[in-house]
């Protein structure tokens, strides 16, 4: 197990086939909500004005050859996928046991990767207290929280498994659990929150917002669409959207 955060195997840079590249967000993607949209599409942006992005880096388990997954760089490989003008592209590829390659997606952020927030980090190093096999101090040298959080983790840990509980991702979701506080939300509860939501984004937001869909319709679409990814289906049907009715196969109704 590396002691540090410096530890790692030297990787070698590989020129490989994107249709090659696999992802396991479970282990190697602490970001909190996965992939983010709007930073997709700036990536997607900048690899038209430059033509290429850092390398990503990939994982290669040395038992299985020829396998490679993502274990930094999620927000790039979807970016060179929407581009569409890639069939390969360059990556460091990382050949080592699988303990010691989930510490990249933690390592120091590169000049085109979004710094994660502390509550990823500790969902994190959560994820990893659950696995075992990490002392505290590594734990925390890794994932940046500290020592005493880590025996928190630890601590917390027994105590959901003398409960006989199933032990969460999330972090905050453990603390819950063990403090008897974990609960489904009422439909009331569920509004009110999504008016606060809607408030504070309001707030922060709403003016530019509404400013650009009054003088550009088609770029808050833009936006929008950059923004909600694979939400934007479910946006749309909150919002009552409807099909157009060129987009009816009229077969399915005879008259």
């Amino acid at each position: 197990m590396p002691k540090n955060r410096f530890e790692l195997p030297r990787p070698e840079r590989r020129s490989i086939r994107l249709a090659d590249i696999q992802t396991d967000e479970d282990n190697f993607q602490p970001r909190f909500g996965g992939a983010r949209n709007d930073h997709i599409a700036r990536l997607v942006d900048a690899i038209g004005r430059s033509g290429q992005l850092d390398p990503i880096a990939v994982w290669e388990d040395p038992e299985t050859s020829d396998k490679y997954v993502v274990a930094d760089g999620h927000h790039r490989l979807e970016a060179y996928r929407r581009h569409k003008g890639y069939d390969r592209i360059v990556a460091e590829v990382y050949r080592c046991d699988s303990s010691t390659a989930k510490l990249l997606s933690v390592q120091e952020n590169t000049k085109t990767r979004l710094a994660l927030t502390y509550q990823e980090k500790a969902n994190w190093a959560w994820r990893r207290t659950c696995e075992g096999g990490w002392s505290k101090k590594q734990l925390a040298l890794v994932s940046g929280i500290s020592e005493r959080t880590v025996g928190t983790m630890r601590s917390l840990k027994r105590k959901l498994i003398a409960m006989d509980e199933v032990l969460p991702d999330s972090w905050l979701e453990a603390r819950d659990i063990a403090n008897g506080t974990h609960r489904e939300w009422t439909d009331q509860e569920r509004e009110q929150r999504i008016e606060e939501a809607v408030a504070k984004a309001d707030e922060k937001y709403g003016a530019d917002l509404a400013s650009l869909c009054q003088r550009f319709p088609d770029a808050a679409a833009e936006l929008l669409r950059r923004c909600a990814g694979h939400k934007l289906e479910a946006i749309a049907d909150s919002l009552g959207y409807q099909p157009l009715m060129e987009d009816i196969d009229l077969d399915e109704f005879p008259f």
